[in-house]
């Protein structure tokens, strides 16, 4: 029924609460800013790295007006995919809409990219984060025979029979005194609101 449950031991260990902590796009801030909190505190990530922004792909940038902070560096992917808090999902090549590219395209969007992943890290990639949170019926075939998760976007949490190419989640728009009654609600209306500003804006371009 278009439904992936979890096996039983796995149900089990799903029902208590839980959070993932995930990251995209591989800004270079990543490791500069982010990870040394990360390290403190001990908390694992889940990276979404778009493969032609680490490459210098113009095409490839994923956030108009945020050239100033840079890239990853291939050495720097090599690196991080070896730390132990940090595990390395792919977010396409060049962080386009995926539900509007050819089917030549979409092979080096989903299959290049993580075996381009894999050879920088040495280590399988099986998570995939759709750019912008776009994603349809179609392409989500594709990326079954791909990756084993995909990240979607959205405003609600996940439980045990949250469809694993469908993962929701929610953004931390301000200060992590906010996170918890954040996790504890059904619904994340800063977030829904963000997004109703984002289609609206796309709408406009």
């Amino acid at each position: 029924e278009g439904r992936q449950v979890l096996d039983d031991p796995r149900r089990e260990a799903y029902k208590r609460p839980a959070v993932c902590v995930t990251f995209d796009d591989a800004y270079d801030n990543f490791r500069t800013r982010a990870l040394p909190l990360l390290e403190v505190h001990q908390v694992p990530v889940l990276l979404y790295v778009p493969v032609g922004f680490i490459l210098g792909e113009p095409a490839a940038d994923p956030l108009a007006g945020a050239e100033h902070l840079g890239a990853l560096t291939v050495d720097d992917l090599r690196e991080l995919s070896s730390h132990p808090l940090i595990r390395i999902g792919a977010h396409s090549w060049t962080h386009r809409d995926l539900r509007r590219v050819s089917a030549t395209d979409l092979s080096r969007e989903l299959e290049d990219a993580r075996d381009q992943l894999e050879q920088w890290t040495g280590k399988e990639v099986e998570d995939f984060c759709y750019p912008r949170a776009l994603w349809d019926a179609a392409l989500e075939s594709r990326v079954r025979d791909t990756y084993a998760t995909a990240t979607i976007g959205g405003r609600r949490s996940n439980d045990s029979t949250t469809y694993l190419l469908r993962l929701r989640r929610v953004s931390i728009r301000r200060g992590t005194e906010h996170l918890a009654p954040l996790l504890r609600s059904p619904l994340c209306i800063e977030e829904a609101l963000a997004d109703w500003f984002r289609r609206r804006r796309r709408t406009a371009q």
